[in-house]
C-alpha cells in the first residue's frame, strides 16, 4: 500500500521512506507528514526508535509541538530524552512540554552546564549565523548580569512567547525581548511606555547594518486587557501628539510595580541609553496601564503629512472615536 503525496511512501515498508520523512521533519514549519502517517495508522514508535538509535537531528520543537497537537503525548514522554538531548532551543522546548508532567531535572541541569546554548537561543542563532564574536560577548555579559542581579540560575530563564518580530524571555522579574529592527524606534518617550532598563538597536561591526533590537523591561500583568484599555492608551498618546497604529491587547499591560528601574546600581536610564529622542520623568504607579511594545508609533504632524487624513479616519475606529469626542468637547465649550 502506498500513500501518494508529493511522492509515494510505501506504508507497508515505511523504512524505505525514512530519508524523505526526515527531510520533512527538518523543515522549519513542515510537520503535516506526521498527521498523514497517523491517519494511515503507521506505527510512529518504529520511526522514533530509528531516529533515536541513529541520533538523527530533526526540528525537535516543531515535531514535539505537532505530536502534542495530535494527542501523541505518550510518544513525547517515551522519547523525551531524544527530543531534548541535541536540542539547541531548550527554553522553548521546556515551554512546549510544560504541561506533560515530565521530569525536567535533566534538561535544567544541562541548561546550567551548557550556558552557551542559552546565549545562542536568546540571540535567535544570530551569533552563529552572523559569526559576530562581539555579539556573542554582548549577550553573554547581558544574560550573566541579569541572572546575577535576579539571583537565579540559567535554568530559571523562561521562554515566554515568539511573535512575528521578536522572541520574549523572562529572567526573574525582567523581560528580555530580542527581535528584528522596529518600524519606529527613535521616537519621543512617553509616560505610558514601560520604562526600559535597556533599549537599543544592535548593528553589525562589518557593514553597520541593523541586526536586531534588544529591550529589557519589568514584567507586567497582561491579563484581562479590554477594548476600553486599548482606547485609553490610544487617546492618551493622541493627546500628546503621538499616533499608535499597532493597537492590540497583546501590546498593553498593567504595572506590577511603579514604572521605575529596578536594578542594582541603576536608578534612571536616559534618552541616550534608550534611543528615545526625549526624556520622560513622570513615573506611573503600580496598577497603571502601560504600552509594552511601542513599535508603530508616529509623531502626529509627521504622520499626517504622509497619508490622506480622511482615509485614516475610516481606517481606525479609535481615531474616529477620538475625533468625535474632540468635536463634542468643542461644542460643549461653545
Amino acid at each position: 500500500m502506498t500513500y501518494s503525496g508529493k511522492r509515494n511512501i510505501d506504508l507497508d515498508n515505511i523504512e524505505e521512506s525514512y530519508d524523505y520523512i526526515i527531510r520533512n521533519l527538518n523543515k522549519k514549519c513542515d510537520t503535516p507528514i506526521l498527521s498523514t502517517l497517523l491517519i494511515k495508522k503507521v506505527n510512529l514508535d518504529k520511526l522514533f526508535d530509528y531516529l533515536e538509535k541513529n541520533d538523527i537531528r530533526i526540528n525537535y520543537n516543531k515535531v514535539v509541538e505537532k505530536l502534542i497537537e495530535l494527542e501523541q503525548k505518550e510518544l513525547v514522554k517515551k522519547y523525551f530524552n531524544y527530543f531534548w538531548r541535541n536540542n539547541n532551543h531548550l527554553l522553548e522546548f521546556r515551554y512546549i512540554v510544560r504541561k506533560l508532567g515530565v521530569n525536567l531535572e535533566g534538561v535544567n541541569n544541562h541548561i546550567n552546564q551548557e550556558q552557551d546554548l542559552i546565549i545562542e537561543e536568546v540571540s535567535n542563532n544570530s551569533i552563529k549565523r552572523l559569526k559576530e564574536e562581539k555579539l556573542y560577548n554582548f549577550f553573554k555579559e547581558l544574560i550573566k548580569e541579569l541572572v546575577e542581579n535576579e539571583k537565579i540560575d540559567y535554568s530559571n530563564i523562561e521562554f515566554i512567547a515568539e511573535g512575528t518580530s521578536s522572541k520574549v524571555f523572562g529572567i526573574g522579574s525582567k523581560i528580555l525581548k530580542v527581535g528584528i529592527p522596529k518600524e519606529t524606534f527613535k521616537i519621543k518617550n512617553n509616560k505610558l511606555f514601560l520604562r526600559p532598563l535597556y533599549r537599543k538597536e544592535i548593528y553589525s561591526i562589518h557593514d553597520n547594518t541593523s541586526l536586531m533590537c534588544v529591550e529589557i523591561t519589568e514584567k507586567v500583568d497582561t491579563k484581562n486587557i479590554t477594548e476600553e484599555d486599548i482606547y485609553y492608551v490610544y487617546k492618551t498618546l493622541r493627546d500628546e501628539d503621538l499616533i499608535w497604529l499597532d493597537h492590540t491587547k497583546d501590546n498593553i499591560g498593567r504595572l506590577i510595580r511603579d514604572n521605575k528601574i529596578y536594578f542594582d546600581g541603576i536608578d534612571y536610564v536616559d534618552k541616550e541609553s534608550t534611543d528615545y529622542t526625549t526624556d520622560n520623568y513622570e513615573i506611573l504607579p503600580k496598577g497603571s496601564l502601560v504600552l509594552i511594545d511601542n513599535d508603530c508609533i508616529y509623531d502626529t504632524k509627521e504622520f499626517f503629512k504622509t497619508i490622506d487624513y480622511r482615509l485614516f479616519e475610516h481606517c481606525s475606529v479609535y481615531e474616529a472615536r477620538y475625533r468625535e469626542e474632540k468635536r463634542n468637547e468643542k461644542k460643549s465649550r461653545v
